[in-house]
């Protein structure tokens, strides 16, 4: 699988299933379906920049980084030869979708309009609702999977009235469905929603920038993108600031 350009598809989340690979082909704007028996690769066109993707029910849902296509009257800028729908002031991607994928006609039959910048996802334990981390608005879209639908948005920012910096980016939801964790990659934290109500109750600090979380409903286990940071720090003999390798 290449671009048109010959590079590199830039292949994001995945999802196996009935001796098939679904994975997201970020440059081509793509979800790319491949055949464990016959090594042979199909591409279903989706949204800009695809990221994750996550199965259910006879249906493929696609995260795109860059939302939508625009149209010919739409502000956009080129990414990587695509051209992506952006705010006319500040020149940012303006735009965030799913889509949904049929997996028997291997057709886009949905686009969902989400918060910005949607990462990864998790159903709920009942598989009735969809969880979308918006990591540009600070929000957890959720979707009614049997409607397609945005039926509510969490707010996950640490600090009320604050208009951005906690970027949720990833998901995982308790087995007994009591609980949303949520990877805030700006805040160091696991964010802590109760499913029931949809408030947060809470946080949980971790190392630097979590990027992934999953839970088996004793433990959470969380990574993190750049490691331990720097809170190990001591004053050398000279005074100045130092880390401990």
């Amino acid at each position: 699988m290449r671009t048109e350009d010959g590079g590199s598809p830039f292949p994001g989340g995945l999802a196996l299933t009935d001796g098939r690979i679904y994975v997201a082909l970020s440059r081509n704007n793509s979800l790319g379906v491949v055949d464990l028996k016959s090594k042979s690769v199909k591409e279903i066109p989706v949204g800009v920049a695809p990221y994750d993707v996550l199965i259910s029910s006879g249906k493929a849902y696609v995260t795109n980084w860059g939302g939508r296509h625009p149209s010919a009257d739409e502000p956009a800028y080129k990414s990587s030869g695509t051209d992506v729908l952006v705010d006319r002031v500040t020149g940012v991607a303006s735009s965030g979708t799913v889509s949904v994928v049929d997996l028997n006609t291997n057709e886009q039959i949905a686009m969902i309009d989400v918060g910005l910048h949607p990462c990864g996802m998790a159903l709920s334990s009942d598989k009735t609702k969809l969880y979308v981390c918006c990591s540009n608005s600070d929000i957890v879209s959720v979707i009614n999977t049997k409607t397609d639908k945005v039926i509510a948005e969490i707010s996950v920012n640490s600090i009320k009235g604050a208009p951005f910096g906690s970027s949720p980016n990833d998901v995982s939801v308790s087995p007994d469905g009591r609980y949303i964790y949520v990877a805030n990659g700006t805040d160091n934290a696991i964010c802590v929603i109760n499913e029931k109500t949809m408030q947060v109750e809470g946080y949980i600090p971790t190392c630097w920038y979590p990027g992934a979380v999953l839970t088996d409903g004793k433990r959470l286990y969380v990574a993190n993108i750049k490691g331990t940071g720097s809170r190990n720090q001591r004053l050398d003999r000279k005074g100045y600031n130092s880390h401990d390798y």
